[in-house]
This record gives structure tokens, sequence and C-alpha cells, in this order.
């Protein structure tokens, strides 16, 4: 299997005949960046869908943990960061909506219907479970950049917008039984690696069964996030003033120098980094 590449595109569709949007963006990250810095949207929306992975974001000191499928929004002129964490290996899709001026249409809607998907907006909650098709109506986007095509890029943003604010409800915690089990059987162990096969025996499901559900409802393999959850535990005992080598005992990691490799790739820092000064 060939691994995919990193990729980042933003554009400014104001160049392409649709100002109301002034980024229009996809990301996929497969080592961890720096921080997103404290930042606003001055007089615009931003809608964040996260396809892959998780991240934290912050906004009026208040952080959020989101997962993929999740939907993350800041209103005009929010102050938001990502709480001094790195932007994690995940993949993200995102646009800036700058509302149209009171009588006026936008998006080739007119006035009233432009009236309406702004009121709907701004209701819209911090976190929600995105709608389905937001990959393809992203990638319909950049296609539709691609053939100059104004009308199917305005149209297509405005059934993204649409579908979003009906679909916008809060995220509930997992209720699923057998992936709750998983989970905990994860926290349980973080102190080695753990054997796919070994999660699909506590979730009572075949191997390719039990792959295929928790990606589904994780947005992550098994083993991704295996990993990740052994390097949130890392964290807290350097934060704690544990010695690196230590922590990469108590976790089952091959040496010490994998186990800076492996925090290096997930948090863009050295575990050295996250230790108290």
């Amino acid at each position: 299997m060939t691994a995919q590449r990193d990729f980042i595109d933003i554009i400014d569709l104001a160049h392409h005949g649709v100002p109301e949007i002034p980024t229009f963006g996809r990301y996929r990250f497969a080592r961890a960046r720096g921080n997103l810095e404290t930042h606003i949207h001055a007089g615009a929306f931003e809608i964040c869908y996260l396809m892959e992975g998780r991240q934290v974001f912050r906004v009026a000191g208040r952080s959020w943990l989101i997962h993929a499928g999740d939907v993350f929004c800041t209103r005009p002129d929010e102050r938001h960061d990502s709480a001094d964490r790195p932007l994690e290996i995940a993949a993200l899709r995102w646009l800036q909506i700058v509302p149209p001026k009171r009588g006026h249409g936008f998006l080739r809607l007119d006035a009233a219907a432009s009236a309406d998907l702004v009121a709907r907006l701004r209701k819209l909650p911090r976190v929600f479970r995105a709608p389905a098709g937001v990959e393809e109506r992203f990638r319909a986007g950049f296609a539709a950049i691609a053939a100059g095509d104004q009308l199917a890029l305005a149209v297509g943003i405005a059934d993204l917008l649409i579908a979003t604010c009906a679909n916008a409800a809060p995220v509930a915690g997992d209720d699923d039984a057998a992936l709750g089990a998983v989970v905990r059987h994860v926290d349980a162990n973080l102190h080695r690696a753990i054997p796919v096969a070994e999660l699909a025996h506590a979730a009572g499901l075949t191997v390719p069964w039990f792959t295929a559900r928790f990606t589904r409802a994780f947005g992550q393999s098994p083993a991704r996030y295996v990993m990740r959850r052994r390097v949130d535990r890392a964290l807290e005992l350097l934060a704690g003033g544990r010695a690196v080598t230590h922590v990469a005992l108590d976790l089952g990691f091959a040496s010490s120098q994998h186990f800076a490799a492996v925090v290096k790739q997930w948090t863009g820092k050295s575990p050295r980094a996250w230790m108290p000064d």
C-alpha cells in the first residue's frame, strides 16, 4: 500500500467568483505540525470538518477535543487557537463564510434565503457531527475551481452549508458497548503495544469486522488510536516530572530513541519539551 503524502490546499474564492468564501481549504498531515496561533476571522464564520484523527481547538479560554467526523465552528471575530497543542496527524476540510449585508443575497441565493442561511449559521453548536458527503462536496468544489465553473462552485458551497445546518446535532457520547469495552481495555494497557487481534477479541468481533467498525466510529485505525493514547499518557507522565527513559520503559517502547521519535511525530516536540522547567 502506498503511503499518502502530506498536502495542504488553501484557496481564496474571491479569485474564483465567490467572494463570500475567503478561504476554502483542506489538508492531510502524517506528522504533527506547529500549533495554531491565536487569531480571528474578521466578520467571518469558520467551519472545520475533521475527516480523520483528532484535534484540540480553543475559543474564549475553553478547549474542545474534536474527533473524526466532528465539525467545529467559530463565529465572526472570535479569538481561537489550538491551545498550544500541535496540528495533529489528521485530515481536515474547512471554509470561511462572510455573510452578506442586510437585504443582499450570496452564494447565488436570493436575499430571503441568504438571511435564513445566515440565521442558521449563527445557531450552530460549537461542535457537532458532520453531514454525510462532506469529502465529496469539497472534492466537487476543488473540481469546479479547476474547471472555472463559478456557478457549480457557489451552488455547491451553498448546498454544503445547508446540509451542515440541517444536521447540526450536538455530539453525544458513544453508546456502542463493544467499542466502549475496547476503549477501557486500551486505557488499562497503555504500558505496552496492543495487537489488533487482542482488541477485536475484547469487542467480541473478528479482526476485519472490528477494524472496519472501529475505524468508522473513531476515524482512525485501531493501531493509530492505541499509539495516540500511549502518547497522551506519556505527556501526562512527562508533565509530572518523570524522566524520559523511565516513561519510555513504562509505556513499553523498545528504546528511548524510538519513544522520542514517536512523541516528535505526534506532537511536533521532543519529550523533554513536555517536562516542567
